[in-house]
């Protein structure tokens, strides 16, 4: 007998004994953390670790490995794939290209032979089922019946930080053992407390997060309704949605697997889309793949066309959801710094204030609208100059600190607003609700706060193509959150440091954060309101906007609004020396000190022409 073991032999003994610890090691940990719960009893650290590494994973799982890397439902920078990597990892369920080949193998060969998991291939007997199903839940992970890899994901294989993501696999799932561990031993302030966070934070956190994608395989394929015609058996099982964070709607996703949501009517629950739907509002992911706003009709072999919503002129439409989320957002923007600015009032009419809270004020109130002004405005919008590394970071994260919206959803809306300023399509013109007083009120409201309401958003790559090729840029989109915190947090370290008092630092938080934001973020609307209303137009733009100087004052030249619209592109928004644009005489001795160049600017024959044109 030939008892000779080749390549691929030991090959398959080496995965088998990869499954059987994938499978046996979380099962053993669950069994030990039960049975002590029912001498010990499980209080609320155990399940608060058990949640919230339930979440962390599971997103991971169903939005990074499901979602992202096996069906590119969206597009992510680097950081946002580290994150999905990391944390589906966790889940132990093997590796990043593992995982998005064998899942893409099952979808070319769904419930036929060649699928690595159909529950429906070993016969309709009842043992023959029962056994078709124990096979799609974890069999398969035995039976080693792989195709190459690099068949199913080229795509995968050619991006270096995907690959080197893959290579430390193994340290991943470490890491998902050791925060919680960790996290446990740091409340609890003991060897118990460690030992609680590694089994449920770790081990039954595994256990359950597996079996429910598990059940994807096993029970989606057997039990459930189809609402959608496909060449499989797949089903949605409603049930199974919360637990797998929308992955339970299989039906839904075997009908149009590219896109980014698997509920696909109000009343399915998909975490995952909306988590999805999250990130995309902070600007942390983009070109999203959405539904018609009614789903179209299935073909036969369930691949429908995928239309994006987006209308010709770059404007994504939100699935009622989103818009929600991103109202609520828009309000916590307008409402947390007036709350701050109405403290500030108080404190100032008790004599609680002193020159401190003036200085962070004043300090803090320049800092961002310089970065407003001169960063995201005129050398990321309109590209009016160029800088080093160094200097851009600054005005990016004195621009964020503004907390007006990530860069790419800021210099999207701002040239959409260039485009079609003052008429369909501009999203905070003050004049498209008609010409009666009660109108011409409503639309200057509109212009100033309520469109950040609105149910759209601009399409990155109609709008932000150049943005979108330079990555280095992604890191000041990704961090926004970190940078609007900082704007509140820095000046309230200096109150609390100067001062050597709580009150200190309350104060500096309130002058020098929310109160500097809610005035200059007041100001600043009322670029896209009063500026398009209420001043003197030298300039025929084929629109409404006016130089104001009262605003322009305010916002260190923003309010030359017609200046601007007549030459966009202009380092410079006042065209006559005596026009109040600070940044613009900020930039032009920047210029001359060598830390910008490049200053665009228009001919005086331009000038001169542009003039004729109005006259």
């Amino acid at each position: 007998m030939d008892m000779t073991i080749t390549a691929n032999d030991q090959t398959g003994i080496r995965e088998r004994q990869l499954a059987w610890i994938t499978v046996g090691t979380p099962t053993i940990g669950t069994l030990i953390a039960l049975g002590l719960a029912w001498y010990e009893g499980i209080g609320a650290l155990e399940i608060g670790l058990l949640c919230g590494m339930y979440l962390l994973t599971a997103l991971g799982v169903e939005v990074g490995l499901h979602r992202f890397f096996s069906h590119r439902a969206f597009k992510a920078g680097p950081g946002v794939t580290a994150f999905f990597a990391i944390a589906g990892s966790m889940a132990a369920q093997g590796p990043i290209l593992f995982w998005a080949a064998t899942h893409r193998q099952h979808h070319s060969f769904t419930d036929k032979e060649g699928d690595p998991h159909s529950p429906c291939l070993e016969g309709n007997g009842f043992i023959a089922r029962l056994k078709g199903w124990w096979h799609a839940h974890v069999g398969w992970l035995f039976t080693v019946k792989r195709k190459n890899w690099s068949q199913f994901v080229p795509d995968l294989f050619s991006d270096r930080t995907i690959v080197k993501l893959n290579q430390y696999y193994f340290l991943w799932v470490l890491l998902g053992l050791l925060i919680p561990t960790a996290i446990g031993a740091a409340i609890d302030q003991s060897y118990h407390g460690a030992l609680a966070g590694l089994l449920w934070g770790g081990f039954v956190r595994i256990f359950l997060v597996d079996n429910a994608t598990w059940c994807v395989n096993s029970m989606a394929h057997r039990f459930g309704r189809r609402p959608n015609t496909t060449r499989d058996n797949s089903r949605n099982l409603f049930w199974l949605a919360i637990p797998t964070v929308g992955g339970g709607w299989h039906n839904n996703h075997h009908a149009y697997p590219a896109l980014a949501y698997t509920g696909l009517k109000p009343w399915q629950i998909d975490i995952g889309g909306r988590f999805i739907d999250l990130l995309g509002i902070f600007g942390l992911v983009w070109d999203i793949r959405k539904p018609e706003k009614k789903s179209p009709e299935n073909t036969l072999d369930g691949t429908p066309d995928i239309i994006e919503t987006a209308a010709p002129e770059g404007i994504s439409h939100l699935d009622p959801p989103a818009a929600r989320l991103k109202a609520a957002i828009a309000l916590a923007v307008m409402l947390i710094p007036l709350a701050g600015f109405l403290e500030a009032i108080r404190l100032l009419l008790s004599g609680q204030l002193g020159s401190i809270d003036l200085t962070l004020f004043l300090v803090f109130y320049a800092i961002q609208m310089f970065g407003v002004s001169m960063g995201f405005h005129r050398y990321l919008a309109h590209r009016a100059f160029k800088t080093s590394r160094t200097f851009r970071a600054l005005l990016l994260i004195a621009g964020s600190m503004a907390a007006q919206g990530p860069i790419l959803f800021w210099v999207t809306t701002h040239r959409r607003h260039h485009r079609y300023s003052d008429h369909p399509g501009d999203p905070h013109s003050p004049n498209l609700l008609g010409q009666t007083r009660w109108q011409r009120l409503k639309g200057l409201w509109y212009a100033h706060m309520p469109w950040m309401l609105a149910p759209d958003m601009t399409s990155w790559s109609v709008y932000a193509k150049d943005v979108l090729r330079d990555r280095s840029l992604f890191f000041f989109n990704q961090t926004y959150l970190l940078w609007v915190l900082a704007g509140v947090a820095i000046p309230a370290a200096i109150g609390g440091w100067v001062t050597e008092s709580w009150a200190g630092a309350w104060s500096g938080f309130i002058c020098g954060g929310l109160a500097r934001m809610f005035l200059a973020n007041q100001f600043a609307w009322a670029v896209g309101s009063i500026c398009h209303r209420y001043g003197s137009q030298p300039f025929d733009n084929n629109d409404h906007s006016t130089n104001n100087w009262t605003v322009a004052t305010l916002t260190f030249g923003e309010g030359l609004q017609n200046n601007h619209h007549a030459f966009p592109a202009w380092y410079r928004h006042g065209v006559h020396w005596y026009e109040p644009d600070l940044s613009g005489w900020v930039l032009t001795l920047l210029g001359k000190m060598g830390v910008v160049w490049d200053l665009r600017s228009p001919s005086r024959a331009a000038i001169e022409k542009a003039r004729q044109k109005t006259n």
